[in-house]
């Protein structure tokens, strides 16, 4: 998939050749950490890693512009339990749990 920028202001699409090709985001995130290449994943996967340097941003001066991610559900005491999973981990992620 091409990776989102932005160079000058404006928003670009640039496709690095792959040198090893995923389709588990949490591969790809444990090869980055094991140092087997670069990855564009949100920061908040990395904030641990970024902190510890096991990890470090590359590009940032290419970082496309934040995107707002919003949660919303029909309003009962009850979600079905893959929903309700994934609103934990985003307030997880976001800091709110």
């Amino acid at each position: 998939m091409p990776w989102k920028m932005t160079q000058g202001g404006q928003a670009l699409k640039f496709s690095p050749p792959p040198t090893y090709q995923f389709d588990d985001a949490e591969a790809m995130i444990e090869a980055t950490r094991a140092g087997l290449g670069i990855c564009q994943m949100p920061l908040c996967l990395f904030e641990k890693d970024i902190e510890t340097q096991a990890v470090v941003p590359l590009l940032e001066p290419f970082e496309p512009a934040p995107v707002e991610v919003h949660a919303l559900w029909s309003k009962s005491n009850y979600l079905r339990p893959k929903i309700r999973y994934l609103v934990d981990e985003l307030l997880k992620l976001h800091g709110h749990a």
